[in-house]
């Protein structure tokens, strides 16, 4: 349950806690006249522009899927954003991250059986998979479920795999007896992969800040610096990670109820509440009371912009620092 207290949410069921409230507005995002839903992920463009990964999990049909370009000088409630991947692509997109040096987006692909990473150039729009079960080196098991992505000095590429089991069956297993067995993979440039770490509770949000890397455990309910070991409790599941202008402090979604978060992908219900927190060495948490279950937060200028894997479009909130 959530209600607002003099402005504060106050968030029952998962443990009852208050957080101040978010000034927020929608965004109906088209493309050909068809609304975004299920923008599970953002990544920064450049100064104003953001790269939305988009797909309708309860029905593809009517919604576009993809990656797509945002424009947020735009005014108004109902904006448009452009397709980065053609309509024909078969991508269903999850985590991505931009390469600024070479202006290229990487995107976990789940249009397969096994998930694979798939590299983008924005300049020319050529694409090719940088990592898949065919071109798998290690000795380990193929991580069929990656997750996020986020890209590490030198070339290299991180990517999250939440659970180890490649069936439906393990999978569930996985989920009910709790098994810590994600994973954080390591891409190098000459196309080899190999496990940076393991042993991780749903490793989900990855993020590298110069030699510092940051993975949220959402079982777990806390994100860890890989490097030491040490980590950050938060008020529930932390999803997707991303950086803040101010050196050091990261956004990232959390979701308060991973149970109610749980009804919502088994379709059982239409609601899951949704909180951000800024941190570095400290941590605030903001609600975000008209959006449902936010998975992605990203700072741009004096704005959040968030999403969620079964919202509608975005929600546009004022930065509370701003």
């Amino acid at each position: 349950m959530l209600a607002l207290v003099a402005g504060f949410a106050v968030i029952g069921c998962d443990g009852a806690a208050e957080f101040p409230v978010l000034d927020c507005t929608s965004l109906d995002i088209r493309v050909a006249g068809r609304s975004l839903v299920g923008i599970e992920d953002i990544a920064q463009y450049d100064g104003r522009q953001l790269i939305l990964s988009a797909q309708n999990r309860k029905d593809v049909s009517v919604s576009p899927k993809g990656l797509f370009l945002f424009d947020t000088a735009q005014r108004g409630a109902v904006v448009t954003a452009t397709r980065v991947t053609p309509e024909a692509d078969p991508l269903v997109p999850h985590g991505i991250a931009l390469e600024v040096e070479t202006s290229s987006i990487y995107a976990v692909d789940h249009s397969e059986a096994q998930a694979r990473i798939i590299r983008y150039d924005m300049t020319g729009g050529s694409k090719r998979i940088a990592l898949s079960p065919e071109i798998w080196t290690d000795d380990a098991p193929y991580p069929c479920n990656l997750n996020d992505i986020a890209a590490a000095p030198g070339g290299r590429i991180l990517a999250t795999n939440d659970r180890q089991s490649c069936s439906w069956f393990g999978r569930l297993l996985d989920n009910v007896f709790g098994r810590e067995n994600g994973a954080i993979i390591e891409l190098n440039v000459d196309g080899t992969a190999s496990i940076l770490a393991d042993g991780l509770f749903f490793p989900n949000g990855i993020a590298v800040d110069g030699g510092d890397v940051w993975v949220a455990q959402t079982r777990a309910k806390q994100i860890t610096h890989v490097q030491s070991g040490a980590a950050l409790v938060f008020a529930g599941g932390p999803d997707n990670i991303s950086p803040s202008a101010y050196a050091q402090r990261h956004w990232v979604a959390v979701i308060p109820s991973l149970f109610r978060f749980s009804l919502m992908i088994a379709g059982l219900s239409d609601y899951s509440p949704s909180l951000v927190s800024a941190f570095d060495e400290d941590i605030n948490t903001y609600a975000v009371t008209e959006f449902s279950g936010a998975t992605t937060v990203v700072e741009m200028a004096e704005h959040l912009y968030i999403g969620g894997a079964f919202a509608q479009g975005l929600a546009k909130c004022k930065r509370p620092d701003a």
